[in-house]
């Protein structure tokens, strides 16, 4: 009987455990917070947070920690891993976008185009008008050889961020 007694207490320790990590797992499990995607939300958001941004960008300015590109870079990781760029689009859509001159050359050509057409058509300043002439609906048509600066976007991994904040005059 008492080694019934035993195994009846393992069942329920083991059992009481596993709950517990199962309820430990659970609350480990942050709620994913939703990523607006929608342009006009996002524009309508930012004008009315624009104090509030506009403080902060003086603060970081100023008081920006010496680890600012670390965790700059681990926001990131962590946001835009967010982010499904099959159900958004935004940056192509809306974006100016400065492609190298051999990237120009592989757009033109995929797109049947000569470059002078190309730029006539799709380019101003020196940049590619939005949106893309690649993106067809969400989706890049030339996504395994998109260019250099779409590959990189939304550029957080690049160091040195404190000089590459938005010009702010303190004081």
């Amino acid at each position: 009987m008492g080694q019934t007694v035993g195994i009846l207490s393992l069942d329920r320790w083991v059992g009481s455990r596993l709950e517990a990590e199962m309820k430990l797992q659970k609350e480990k499990q942050v709620a994913v917070p939703k990523i607006e995607i929608d342009l006009s939300k996002i524009q309508q958001l930012s004008h009315e947070r624009d104090e509030e941004n506009w403080e902060f960008r003086s603060w970081l300015k100023q008081y920006a920690p010496d680890d600012i590109d670390v965790l700059v870079k681990s926001l990131s990781r962590k946001y835009f891993a967010l982010v499904d760029c099959t159900q958004c689009g935004n940056c192509c859509r809306s974006l100016h976008t400065e492609f190298k001159k051999s990237e120009l050359y592989a757009i033109a050509k995929t797109l049947g185009q000569s470059i002078e057409t190309f730029q006539k058509k799709s380019m101003s300043e020196g940049k590619v008008n939005p949106p893309c002439p690649m993106l067809n609906g969400k989706l890049c048509s030339i996504y395994e050889n998109r260019p250099d600066v779409c590959r990189s976007f939304p550029h957080l991994k690049r160091p040195n961020l404190t000089p590459f904040k938005m010009s702010v005059r303190v004081g």
